[in-house]
């Protein structure tokens, strides 16, 4: 968050602009020699997003139980520091099992999309599109319960999809990890941002339509919503859907994200 001096009368400005760290706010202003009175911008200029360093101790958990008979949808944005690596995005089961979902990057620049009760998985796997590093992509990865199908979006675009055989079910106990694999051996070097958990299978015209905008809440279906602004020095990505479901940050940083969906604010003092 930005911060900068103004005056109240015109709202022209007076000293800043000045980056916040979590302390005091200081402006140089010189010699003021009447009362006046001021006002605060606080904006958030810059869009927020999570940074995971590629090691275990680095991830974002929240626990989440989804209605997998609803079908789900999982979704946001990714930025990854070296392509064609294993790059974990999200993941809720135990071991290498997916229960119910398990998605991450391959070597080959392809998206894994795994789904399951946590005993049992299947695989689906994206074309080879996720190639370049430093680039914000955005991942769609939806399981509709009624058609028995997967598919994965990239960019908003259908890219791949496969009927379902596997049982699907959440495992009992298990938490969502985002940036780490369950079985704690794949991770996210890069930034994470807008993750959105669905608990129903979003169209492809929803997607293509909303993955490059900000949403307003409480939506129907949307069960957990991280916009990632948290800010520096938080521990807790908070919950925007409206069901209070903050997750833990766990040797992570926020950074400059992709997409700004946390409005500005003003705040009023006067001084001499």
């Amino acid at each position: 968050v930005n911060y900068t001096l103004r005056n109240n009368a015109d709202n022209s400005v007076v000293a800043g602009t000045v980056a916040g760290t979590g302390a005091a706010i200081n402006f140089s202003t010189g010699l003021i020699s009447s009362t006046t009175t001021y006002n605060v911008l606080a904006k958030n200029d810059n869009p927020g997003s999570i940074n995971f360093n590629g090691t275990s101790s680095s991830y974002v958990n929240r626990a989440l139980a989804l209605d997998v008979t609803k079908g789900f949808t999982v979704e946001g944005w990714m930025n990854m520091n070296n392509a064609n690596t294993l790059n974990s995005f999200a993941s809720q089961g135990v071991g290498l099992a997916a229960g119910p979902f398990v998605l991450y990057t391959s070597v080959s620049g392809g998206l894994n999309f795994w789904i399951g009760n946590g005993i049992v998985s299947q695989q689906l796997t994206s074309a080879a599109v996720l190639t370049t590093a430093g680039v914000w992509y955005h991942l769609a990865c939806v399981y509709n319960a009624s058609t028995s199908t997967m598919s994965i979006y990239i960019n908003g675009v259908l890219n791949v999809s496969a009927t379902v055989t596997a049982a699907v079910a959440n495992y009992a106990g298990s938490q969502l990890l985002i940036g780490k694999r369950v079985d704690n051996g794949v991770f996210m070097n890069g930034k994470i941002d807008d993750f959105r958990v669905w608990n129903k299978a979003r169209t492809a015209t929803e997607i293509a339509n909303n993955y490059q905008n900000c949403i307003t809440t409480p939506q129907t279906g949307l069960s957990l919503y991280y916009k990632f602004d948290d800010g520096v020095g938080s521990t807790t990505a908070a919950d925007a859907s409206g069901h209070g479901l903050n997750g833990t940050v766990n040797g992570s940083t926020f950074s400059v994200g992709n997409l700004n969906c946390t409005p500005s604010c003003s705040l009023q003092m006067s001084t001499t």
